[in-house]
């Protein structure tokens, strides 16, 4: 289950899987199925407001927060992210830890997630964490 302040696309290993279907709505979880085995998980965020990002739990009992492996990035709203940034093999090395930023719950992910993403978000922000 996942949902983002405003939006957010997704990936797993370079493989696009969808844009919302929650209409940009935060407090509406939505989710996602995920076939096979997957290495990295890529969010794309588009935000509006100093302070967005995403919030998710998974099927295997983890969930988002500043521990648990997410790396995130902040851009302009013209960035256009070098592919493949998404894909299994990119080095995110560089990449800052995930800020956490706010313990709002939303109904259907679990209560231990945090909101995260990058204290530097502008208007685009772009996150992933390798599994």
């Amino acid at each position: 289950m996942l949902t983002a302040r405003n939006y957010a696309r997704v990936w797993i290993n370079g493989k696009y899987i969808s844009w919302p279907r929650n209409n940009g709505k935060w407090n509406i979880a939505q989710n996602y199925t995920f076939e096979g085995h997957w290495k990295v998980m890529a969010v794309t965020i588009l935000g509006i407001g100093l302070r967005w990002g995403f919030v998710a739990s998974f099927s295997d009992g983890s969930v988002t927060s500043a521990t648990s492996g997410w790396k995130c990035t902040g851009k302009l709203w013209w960035y256009q992210p070098q592919f493949p940034w998404s894909e299994v093999d990119f080095d995110d090395n560089h990449w800052p830890k995930a800020d956490e930023f706010n313990d709002t719950k939303v109904d259907g992910i679990d209560r231990k997630a945090k909101w995260i993403g990058s204290r530097f978000g502008f208007s685009f922000m772009l996150c992933r964490r390798k599994f």
